[in-house]
């Protein structure tokens, strides 16, 4: 079954198949998770360790990297972006904390430049939108853009999504996204047996955090930033660690 769905077929696969997000309401009604909302997330994980196993991108590898790590840090929708448009008042964000968020970025970049090869073809902009589950339990994305990186970037894009859906809906976290949240995470770590991507994931789980939270509530919003902050002081990143989620 391919894995990406062109222009011409999405009216047949929304006819066989849902977005994920539609499958999704029940539980943002009753917070509690049932098979038909884990699955898509195994099946999804399953589709990445896919991809990742391809080889990368012709180029200059270390140079397709390294860039890719600087476009998290100085990107259009990079980590200076975002922090700049934050407020610096009273009622917005202490330019201390930020400074502190920002030389954390930094400090990773340099930390995962010599990490050269795990660069392979990953989506630009993944979101939980694009995926659309079929009738046989598999999924697929519509319409991916790809470009070069690290597969911690599309763990980090869809992972963050379901937290940001815990931070805006924190009683469905417990019973309901966390188990979409650790389905997801182990299956892709089971599958891909890529245990150093925990090792990486902190600055793009902390960029996708910083993106997610721009129109959340202030309520969900600073539970995003907690989580940012938290997850860029460990040296790996423990799926299982969600102490943010709770305060």
């Amino acid at each position: 079954m391919a894995d990406s769905i062109s222009d011409a077929l999405l009216s047949l696969a929304l006819d066989r198949g849902q977005r994920l997000p539609s499958l999704l309401r029940r539980l943002a009604v009753e917070g509690l998770a049932q098979e038909q909302e884990i699955a898509p997330f195994r099946a999804l994980a399953r589709l990445l360790v896919r991809q990742h196993a391809a080889p990368p991108p012709p180029g200059e590898g270390a140079l397709l990297y390294v860039g890719a790590l600087r476009r998290v840090l100085t990107g259009d929708d990079g980590v200076l972006s975002l922090l700049d448009a934050l407020p610096l008042d009273r009622k917005g964000h202490d330019p201390q904390q930020l400074l502190a968020l920002e030389r954390r970025f930094s400090g990773w970049r340099w930390r995962l430049r010599p990490r050269t090869d795990r660069l392979r073809s990953v989506h630009r902009g993944l979101t939980l939108e694009q995926v659309i589950v079929l009738p046989e339990g598999e999924v697929a994305l519509f319409d991916p853009l790809l470009e070069p990186g690290d597969p911690a970037a599309d763990v980090s894009a869809i992972a963050v999504e379901l937290l940001a859906l815990g931070a805006s809906e924190p009683l469905c976290w417990p019973d309901g996204y966390k188990l979409l949240f650790d389905a997801f995470w182990s299956t892709y770590l089971a599958e891909s047996g890529d245990h150093e991507l925990l090792d990486v994931a902190p600055p793009f789980l902390a960029w996708r955090a910083l993106r997610a939270a721009a129109p959340l509530s202030l309520g969900a919003r600073l539970k995003l930033f907690s989580f940012a902050e938290e997850v860029l002081a460990q040296t790996s990143f423990d799926p299982d660690g969600m102490r943010w989620m709770s305060r």
